[in-house]
């Protein structure tokens, strides 16, 4: 990833892809949502904007999250697949 933003009842940011190959979709975004001792508050799945990155590119996702969790605190990860 390469930036992230909890913004409201979403986390926004960029899926970049560091590997050597391009990356197609759909590309899963996973984000865990963390109190500030660590324990988990929630989790939430969305995808990004786009279905393929090349190598090094940057694509947009949001992911929401509902019921009110104050995600402030969190880990992101995505995946895709290359053939």
């Amino acid at each position: 990833m390469k930036e992230s933003t909890f913004l409201g009842d979403r986390l926004v940011g960029e899926f970049v892809n560091d590997s050597e190959v391009t990356v197609t979709g759909p590309i899963d975004i996973s984000v865990v949502c963390l109190d500030s001792s660590g324990a988990i508050l929630g989790n939430a799945r969305g995808f990004t904007d786009k279905d393929e990155a090349a190598p090094g590119e940057s694509v947009p996702f949001q992911v929401t999250f509902y019921g009110g969790i104050d995600c402030t605190n969190f880990l992101v990860a995505g995946r895709g697949y290359s053939f």
